[in-house]
Formats: structure tokens, C-alpha cells, sequence
């Protein structure tokens, strides 16, 4: 039989448990900005499709949607109006 001691003092305990508490934390911070990040590029890149949707059917009609990245993200973010909008501006213009 194997016989463990432990001498674990509560200060020990203590000290890990805040230090886990505080990785948790600090990883807690660092990570949301970066969500943000990569919600934007996600959505960039639904918009940039959308928009290559849009063109390839709008050739029928002689329909254009310029692509640069700030439509694209319009159009992810705001989704059907956002595509909307930019078509509307895009004739308009």
C-alpha cells in the first residue's frame, strides 16, 4: 500500500486557487476584444459572398456591386437591408 502525506499548508491552497482566479480573469479580457475581431472578419467574409451572390445574378441585368471591405462588411452586419442599401446606393450613384 502506498501511503501519501500531505502537507499542504491552506496558504498553498489559497495562493493557487487566486492564481487561477486571476489567469482566468486576465484570460477573460485578452479574449474579448478578439472575439470581436474575428466576428468582424466572419462577417466580412459572409458579406463578401453575399455580394459575389448578388453579382453573379446581377449580370443578367447588368447589375454591379462594386467588392471592397467596406461593403462587405455592411452587408454582413446588416445582413438583407445592408445588401439593400448598398444596392440602392450603388444605383443612386
Amino acid at each position: 500500500m502506498v501511503c501519501l502525506n500531505l502537507n499542504i499548508d491552506f496558504s498553498e491552497v489559497f495562493v493557487f486557487i487566486s492564481l487561477l482566479l486571476i489567469l482566468y480573469m486576465l484570460g477573460t479580457i485578452l479574449l474579448g476584444p478578439l472575439k470581436k475581431f474575428f466576428k468582424i472578419i466572419v462577417f466580412g467574409v459572409l458579406g463578401c459572398i453575399a455580394l459575389l451572390v448578388i453579382n453573379f445574378f446581377g449580370q443578367i441585368f447588368a447589375f454591379h456591386i462594386p467588392i471592397n471591405p467596406i461593403s462587405a462588411i455592411a452587408v454582413g452586419f446588416l445582413g438583407l437591408p445592408g445588401l439593400v442599401l448598398i444596392s440602392v446606393l450603388n444605383l443612386i450613384v
